[in-house]
């Protein structure tokens, strides 16, 4: 799942990245081999998870996220 971030500033990016940590589903964003979050040229970050169902739906429901692609 890629998911667009409201804000890309490195403190915004941890805290998502920490929010999406805290929900079921065992998600976290891609990162990188220096531990740095992945963005496509688009801008979007990508998600691992077990389970994108709740993850998905509360991204998006919640607000953690500005807008998800599956």
């Amino acid at each position: 799942m890629k998911v667009e971030l409201w804000n890309n500033n490195p403190a915004a990016v941890e805290a998502t990245d920490r929010t999406i940590r805290a929900l079921p589903g065992n998600g976290r964003l891609e990162r990188d081999a220096d531990d740095q979050v992945l963005f496509d040229q688009d801008g979007f970050a990508n998600v691992i998870a077990d389970d994108f169902g709740f993850l998905g739906f509360a991204l998006r429901t919640q607000g953690y996220v500005k807008s998800v692609i599956q």
